[in-house]
């Protein structure tokens, strides 16, 4: 889980909230993806860089005319090399298949389509070690479980809150076969960016932004050793009681 407080992201003279969409504002959780950009397709890491990357756009013929292919390589020094094969942006844009491969032998393969990206199902280092990577709905970016080589599996909850599944707990096998262990807990509130003023405190630009009023990560929680996060001024609206009440539903 990677935070970066840059949520705003300037483009000519419009400002954009929650360019990546992949969480929640300023936390990414998961694997990167790749995204469609126009006729190419572009890499983004798990923290939310994107590579600057070079390649070819062909077309499919026959009956696949909707399709476009894509061979690409990154141009920052990254030294990997990609593929991906998605529809047209008149058709769409959904990306159909993809892979990326790393310097150090590390092969990644894409699916789990949905807003104009692919998420990582499975990574395999040079040596066959390797995990797979399964999506609620088969759709990015909420992780539903994490496999490894050795069949464990790491498993992620979700419940509503603010019009949206958030992630609340993280389970992993217990020990010598014993029941699983809860790694972390999480709650949350929202905030309401009208209070910056109007044009959320921008001026000379046009901000563009989904909602107004985004979810944030109130508290991180770690059982093991009744440790965590509390982000934020204490006030009336404790996020430990949301955590008690997710303890309580595991």
């Amino acid at each position: 889980m990677i935070y970066n407080s840059q949520v705003w992201h300037k483009s000519g003279t419009t400002m954009y909230f929650d360019i990546d969409k992949d969480y929640i504002p300023g936390w990414n959780f998961g694997f990167g993806k790749i995204m469609t950009a126009g006729s190419g397709f572009v890499l983004i890491d798990a923290d939310g860089t994107r590579h600057s990357y070079g390649g070819n756009t062909w077309n499919y013929g026959g009956t696949n005319t909707a399709l476009q292919g894509f061979d690409g390589y990154t141009k920052d020094g990254s030294f990997i090399n990609y593929y991906a094969r998605g529809y047209k942006a008149q058709f769409n844009s959904t990306i159909v298949a993809a892979w990326a491969k790393l310097p150090n032998g590390t092969l990644i393969t894409y699916g789990a389509s949905s807003k104009l990206a692919a998420y990582p199902t499975s990574i395999t280092d040079a040596n066959g070690n390797y995990i797979t990577i399964a999506y609620v709905g088969n759709q990015g970016p909420n992780i539903n479980t994490i496999t490894d080589t050795l069949g464990r599996v790491i498993s992620f909850k979700y419940v509503p809150f603010n019009g949206q599944d958030v992630l609340v707990a993280v389970t992993a096998p217990g020990f010598n076969g014993g029941a699983d262990r809860v790694l972390a807990l999480f709650a949350y509130d929202s905030g309401n960016l009208s209070n910056a003023g109007a044009y959320y405190g921008f001026s000379g630009v046009t901000p563009r932004v989904l909602n107004s009023t985004p979810t944030r990560l109130k508290a991180i929680y770690y059982p093991a050793t009744n440790t965590g996060y509390w982000f934020g001024d204490a006030d009336s609206h404790s996020p430990y009681g949301m955590i008690r009440k997710v303890s309580e539903r595991r």
